[in-house]
């Protein structure tokens, strides 16, 4: 055509930029008075203005060409548009024949004549420990060019950033979040202080996080103590306490206090954190077991031919034991012996302490000073064993009274004849039963040839 003006639909305000540049691609073919020219409008497209083009126009050129026009005019408009006209003519204003012209990607660039700002938002948890991790976001306005990095900095333990220590960053020229990072090691202080740089163009946050409060991390032992015992009683419990101080605590069994109640048998075990978290404490297991009441049985024997009698005691639950006669106290521990005055029988008592009671057992025990076993040895060369008998004694002749017949008698000690047992000549070992016989001390004697040969002797059935 003669003459066509193509131009934008609507305008574009450049309030607060300056250094408006509008640049564009042109390609354009025919006679060189067949031109594009640029114009620029201020007032919405009411008026239009041409821009001083090169050569008057842009014309006869068969390649892309690249052109960018800059004009203090473009600066803090409300509406700035811009439109191409199409001039297809000669100085004879006669039509020499087709032409075209294109254009493409337009772009529309300037400088923003506000400062870059960095607001760093705040966090909620403002008690953190070394070696925590950190997200801050953070707002950014202004102009920053495409290698700009955001850098996250903390500063000293007094809040001084005269040697800032960085602890994350993130490449952008927008707001964004920035996942940093706490030291591991370093001084406690309530003191730090969190701030966001730009490393191009060079800027930093107006606002600081508040003081934050950093802990160092630390395990610690966490000692556990029973309030009496690490044991419980039949039907009872105990309590286990940790230290106090401690602003969390989690036990085994699932309990948040400082102590818990323990009525079953079982290992046990608590971590806790003081306040910020950064302290650990991490406690060893502890096994709590059940104890029963004591209980017990006493066993004794004496010893033939003397008034010693031992005693022992087969317990439970027992920690300690005490022996007493007569209202004394003649030993102590689960073994003793005692040696008594005379024949007779006397009342033992056995006194058993554990964690979770008293008791006492008791028994009588008849002590009679036997002869011994040695004593009918060397009188007469019989033998007899065991001694302390159970079940049943075997007796042995000597073989100078093996053509003799003879007779054994078995008689409490009041003379009352209980067993009688014959042997013939031919006879030199026999066996006697002793079953029916309860415990106690006895007398046996051996009959032969109107001669007698006694001895004591025990029965102590198990």
């Amino acid at each position: 055509s003669f003459n066509h003006f193509t131009r934008m639909t609507s305008g574009v305000s450049t309030i607060g930029y300056t250094q408006i540049e509008f640049s564009f691609w042109w390609i354009g073919t025919g006679a060189d008075n067949s031109k594009m020219q640029l114009y620029y409008s201020t007032d919405n497209g009411a008026n239009w203005t041409l821009v001083d083009n090169p050569n008057g126009g842009y014309f006869n050129n068969s390649l892309w060409q690249f052109h960018t026009v800059g004009l203090p005019q473009f600066d803090n408009q409300q509406s700035l548009m811009f439109g191409f006209r199409l001039r297809n003519q000669d100085s004879n204003q006669t039509y020499p024949g087709n032409i075209g012209f294109g254009l493409d990607n337009i772009q529309l660039s300037g400088l923003s004549t506000s400062p870059n700002l960095i607001v760093l938002e705040e966090i909620s948890d403002t008690i953190l420990c070394m070696g925590d991790s950190l997200r801050l976001s953070f707002s950014a306005s202004g102009n920053y060019e495409n290698q700009n990095s955001f850098i996250a900095e903390l500063s000293d333990a007094n809040g001084s950033f005269l040697n800032p220590l960085i602890i994350g960053s993130l490449t952008s020229t927008n707001s964004g979040i920035i996942d940093a990072v706490l030291p591991e090691t370093g001084l406690a202080s309530e003191q730090y202080k969190v701030r966001i740089r730009s490393s191009n163009p060079p800027g930093e946050s107006e606002s600081f996080l508040p003081d934050l409060m950093i802990g160092l991390r630390d395990t610690i032992e966490l000692v556990l103590f029973p309030d009496i015992d690490s044991y419980f009683c039949e039907n009872g419990s105990v309590t286990i306490l940790a230290p106090e101080g401690y602003s969390e605590y989690l036990w085994s069994n699932g309990i948040n206090s400082n102590f818990i109640e323990v009525n079953s048998e079982g290992f046990y075990s608590a971590i806790a954190r003081a306040e910020g978290g950064c302290i650990l404490g991490v406690s060893d297991t502890l096994y709590i077991a059940e104890e029963g009441f004591p209980s017990g049985a006493i066993s004794y024997n004496q010893i033939s031919g003397t008034y010693i009698v031992q005693f022992s005691v087969n317990t439970e639950n027992t920690s300690t034991v005490s022996w007493e006669y007569n209202n004394t106290i003649f030993g102590n521990g689960f073994n003793t012996e005692f040696e008594f005055p005379f024949d007779g029988t006397y009342n033992v008592k056995a006194m058993l302490d554990g964690p979770c009671g008293f008791d006492t057992l008791q028994i009588d025990v008849e002590v009679i000073k036997s002869l011994g076993l040695g004593s009918l040895l060397k009188t007469s060369g019989f033998s007899f064993y065991p001694n302390p008998a159970g079940e049943f004694l075997f007796f042995e002749k000597p073989k100078s009274s093996q053509n003799r017949n003879y007779q054994i008698l078995v008689s409490d000690l009041f003379g009352k004849t209980l067993r009688t047992y014959s042997a013939n000549e031919l006879c030199n070992q026999l066996y006697l039963d002793l079953t029916g016989i309860p415990n106690g001390n006895y007398v046996l004697s051996v009959v032969q040839d109107f001669r007698s040969d006694s001895m004591f002797f025990s029965v102590l059935k198990r």
